[in-house]
């Protein structure tokens, strides 16, 4: 509950509402894994965000096996190929029922990809 003292954090709800309306132009306004992807994403972004070893000196691969960087980053690479690709096939399959009216950014994608 908000009460009247309690601070705003702005900058949160700016980006939460920009993720919901990107989230919404590109899977379409009924996707029901909008929120997987925005949660996926966010993993994304704090894997990115950390300091890896690795990429100042290539050849200590292993510090990413050690600190189990690369673990979460492969586990985060997983979900979202799962959530991607659930998006794609309920997009395909409103196309086939005929229940999708409104093209949406992965429509566009999609059919750049079959030309």
């Amino acid at each position: 509950m908000i009460t009247k003292t309690s601070p705003v954090n702005l900058l949160e709800m700016l980006l939460s509402h920009s993720n919901v309306t990107i989230a919404r132009a590109t899977f379409g306004k009924g996707s029901g894994q909008r929120k997987r992807f925005l949660l996926a994403m966010k993993k994304t972004l704090e894997y990115l965000s950390r300091f890896n070893v690795v990429d100042m000196f290539p050849s200590w691969s292993f510090v990413g096996e050690i600190s189990g960087l690369r673990h979460g980053m492969e586990q985060v690479h997983k979900e979202m190929d799962g959530v991607l690709n659930e998006i794609i096939e309920e997009d395909e399959g409103k196309k086939l029922d005929g229940d999708d009216m409104n093209e949406d950014l992965v429509d566009v994608l999609l059919r750049i990809m079959r030309n």
